[in-house]
This record gives structure tokens, sequence and C-alpha cells, in this order.
């Protein structure tokens, strides 16, 4: 390893932890919500359990690696995300696509189950032809 390569590694070195610490000041935040703690909780150290509601989940980032729990708007505090594991299993429903389009670089379809109301959180394509 050359001398400038270990010279741009030590300095990158440095400059990561800025870069990362940038990412936890709250003013630069783009969504916030405020914890509202059950009235039983007699210790700011006690462990809470709190259940995210829907607009929480929304407009996170995959997984909710994006979810930040601070106290007093400044200080970030330890959480535990626990996940509730329970699912009613796959279902697979034959689907025709309607209408398929490509907007501002994104792949757009209208799909048809064929069936009323059924609620979903993912949906895999599977097809041979497009």
């Amino acid at each position: 390893m050359n001398k400038k390569m270990r010279i741009t590694l030590v300095l990158a070195a440095f400059a990561l932890p800025l870069v990362a610490a940038a990412a936890f000041t709250p003013t630069d935040w783009q969504w916030k919500k405020a914890i509202t703690l059950p009235s039983e909780v007699f210790s700011p150290d006690a462990y809470v359990k709190i259940d995210l509601d829907q607009q929480s989940s929304i407009y996170s980032q995959f997984e909710l690696a994006d979810l930040r729990v601070v106290r007093d708007g400044s200080t970030e505090i330890p959480y535990q995300l626990i996940t509730d594991t329970t699912q009613d299993g796959r279902k697979f429903f034959p689907a025709t696509i309607l209408d398929r389009a490509i907007d501002n670089g994104d792949m757009v379809l209208v799909i048809d189950t064929g069936e009323a109301g059924q609620g979903h959180n993912a949906i895999d394509i599977i097809s041979v032809t497009w």
C-alpha cells in the first residue's frame, strides 16, 4: 500500500464519525413524532413497551433503520426494537396485470387479484414475461 493510499484511509477513518454524527441531528430529521409514556412509568430509566402506529412505520426506512428515540429533543436514548413475528402466512392469488408503465424510473403496475378487499403488506411478482 503506497503512502497516498494510507493517508487517504487514515483521513477517511477520522472523517467517518463526523459524517455518521450528522445523521443524529434532530433538527435535520424530516419526520418526528412525540411518544407519550404510560402514566404508571415513574422512572426515566424504566423499560417501557410502546406500540408503533401505522404512521410511524409508513414514514420510516426499511425495517425502521432510521428510527431514533430522543429525550428532551437532543439526547438519543437506547431502545430495543421487537417486531411481532405472528403471520397469517403467504397466500397466492392468480393476478392479471391491467396496466404497466415507467414513471421517472419507477415501474408502476396496476394488478387485479380478482379478490375484493384483500389486505396485503407485500407483493411478490413471479413472471416469465413482461
